[in-house]
């Protein structure tokens, strides 16, 4: 087991050395461009955000640099709430908001095909009703969009949480971040901010096309892989859009699933690929752990385990710097024990087929 559990922390490490030689420090006066010439359509399909959609409107509506024309199209997918009737009260100083609702069918993708129909812009823009944004995050993207004669442009998605569960939660999607940005930096995207992404219009029929899967989620990663190499992103403080972290770890987990639930359907391989090392070598670290009283190389087990622990501090440490945040060695250790079990978790229930529950809706893949 020691040889097994040797050979697992290598390609550990050996991953994130990888990571690391793209994950960059993005300079804050880089891909600032002018707006002013260009038309904007800042798309958001809600469901029950009565208590978040002002807050969302009001971070968009402030953004630095607006073109003059900028449009919000929002598409409410069925809320319970009054959640239409506060965005059509919402009264925007720099944007012109433009309402639709669903009405026999229902989910975020067909509420992006109806808000897209919408669209006459040169540039579109999609967020959640869940978020708030940074204020120079369109700035910052339309540069790089433009500039870089990109199609597609990715920011980060920051959670933000006071309790002892959420600063775990933040800890582990900033590592997301961060393998989103290297892979996304290598041409091969295995993941991405759908809550964050700019594309051109040109771009628009080949998202539209990633809409027409059965799948509840996953069009902005399949988009993604699909335009690997036209696409780039912009991860720095300034282009952050900001969410509420999981309340417990059962909405964690069904939020977890979802993602998990589309990975057999990546058109890409090595998002494939890369999904089924991650489960292979965390099932070798988990099961490691848990033999540790019943074998005689515990202590061997433990040296490797707690050298895994530095090294994934480390690499988090100075790449959550970045974001302005201060990586807690507490924080680290309970991350790196914990992640084992919970990737391997998650992955055993997404190839068994469990559903998840999402915005009040039950799915299975």
């Amino acid at each position: 087991m020691i040889w097994i559990l040797l050979s697992a922390f290598i390609v550990w490490n050996l991953v994130f050395i990888m990571l690391d030689k793209n994950i960059l420090e993005e300079k804050e006066h880089d891909h600032v461009f002018q707006l002013n010439q260009q038309s904007l359509a800042v798309i958001i399909v809600m469901r029950n955000e009565s208590k978040n959609i002002v807050e969302c409107l009001s971070s968009i509506d402030s953004q630095n640099g607006l073109p003059k024309n900028t449009e919000v199209i929002v598409v409410d997918d069925h809320s319970d709430d009054d959640s239409l009737g506060i965005v059509e009260c919402y009264s925007p100083i720099n944007v012109k908001i433009r309402t639709n609702k669903l009405s026999q069918k229902s989910g975020k993708k067909e509420g992006l095909k109806l808000a897209l129909s919408m669209v006459n812009a040169e540039i579109v823009y999609f967020t959640d009703a869940d978020c708030k944004l940074m204020p120079e995050v369109v700035l910052r993207l339309t540069g790089k969009l433009i500039v870089g004669g990109f199609k597609a442009v990715f920011g980060p998605v920051m959670l933000k949480s006071n309790n002892v569960l959420g600063q775990l939660l933040i800890a582990e999607n900033l590592n997301n971040q961060c393998v989103t940005e290297a892979f996304v930096r290598y041409s091969h995207p295995i993941m991405s901010n759908g809550a964050n992404m700019m594309i051109s219009r040109d771009a628009i029929g080949l998202y539209r096309k990633t809409l027409e899967s059965e799948i509840m989620s996953g069009d902005d990663v399949f988009f993604a892989q699909i335009i690997s190499k036209q696409s780039t992103c912009v991860m720095s403080k300034s282009s952050i859009v900001w969410t509420n972290a999981p309340i417990n770890f059962v909405e964690f987990i069904n939020q977890r699933l979802r993602w998990a639930s589309k990975t057999t359907d990546y058109p890409s391989m090595l998002a494939k690929l890369f999904g089924v090392v991650v489960f292979m070598v965390n099932i070798i670290f988990a099961l490691s752990l848990l033999i540790i009283p019943f074998v005689n190389g515990a202590f061997w087990i433990l040296l490797l385990f707690g050298l895994k622990i530095l090294i994934e501090f480390g690499y988090h440490r100075k790449w959550f710097y970045k974001y302005g945040v201060r990586h807690k060695l507490p924080i680290g250790i309970v991350l790196s024990v914990i992640y084992p079990f919970y990737a391997v978790l998650v992955g055993v229930f997404s190839m068994l087929g469990v559903g998840f529950i999402w915005k009040g809706r039950y799915a299975k893949r």
